[in-house]
């Protein structure tokens, strides 16, 4: 393999390096073990995330779709749950506040 080549599906940053697996860690350091938070801070502690709870009571209208939440931007681990055929809750939608350019 070519260096540089994503090399495992359990670890989806470690790359390979003159042929064997290497843990890139979110600072981009070979063999780092710092990780990203749940709304992706490198080596933070979760408490910079926002996160949003949205619960939709009653029946879907139409036949194309309903607007539930409307997601911001950076958004991420987002869970929806589905019971019996309606969307009944979305859970754990973090973000972090990123500059605009």
């Amino acid at each position: 393999m070519i260096d540089g080549t994503p090399c495992s599906y359990d670890h989806p940053s470690d790359v390979c390096v003159q042929g064997k697996c290497v843990r890139l860690g979110c600072d981009k350091i070979l063999g780092s073990p710092a990780v990203e938070d749940a709304c992706g801070i490198c080596g933070g502690d979760g408490t910079k995330c926002e996160y949003r709870h949205r619960v939709f009571k009653g029946e879907a209208t139409g036949g194309g779709g309903n607007k539930l939440i409307v997601l911001p931007r950076g958004a991420r681990n987002i869970a929806v749950r589905v019971k019996q055929g309606k969307v009944s809750r979305m859970t754990k939608v973090a973000t972090r506040e990123t500059s605009q350019a």
